[in-house]
């Protein structure tokens, strides 16, 4: 289960087989939205700091956390420019 919720009004088929997500994210998974991020907001995994039960909030931290990995490889080799002063 990827909400690890225990009641819902609908058990939705999911990438482990039929019942084995909530209705709510049954609904994101049939979609094609369902990411690690999203959580209903009733889910006892649910933690405002890491989960979103709005897709836009999450496509936001994903964007965010993509940038934040991206900027740390940005880091400038300076060992290229002390090679240049040492001419």
């Amino acid at each position: 289960m990827h909400c690890e919720i225990t009641k819902t009004p609908q058990w939705r088929a999911g990438p482990m087989g039929p019942k084995t997500l909530c209705n709510a994210c049954g609904v994101r998974h049939k979609s094609g939205r369902l990411f690690p991020e999203y959580r209903p907001a009733a889910s006892p995994t649910f933690c405002p700091a890491v989960h979103s039960n709005s897709h836009k909030k999450v496509l936001e931290m994903r964007c965010k956390d993509s940038f934040e990995s991206d900027s740390a490889e940005l880091i400038p080799n300076t060992n290229v420019l002390a090679l240049e002063y040492n001419i």
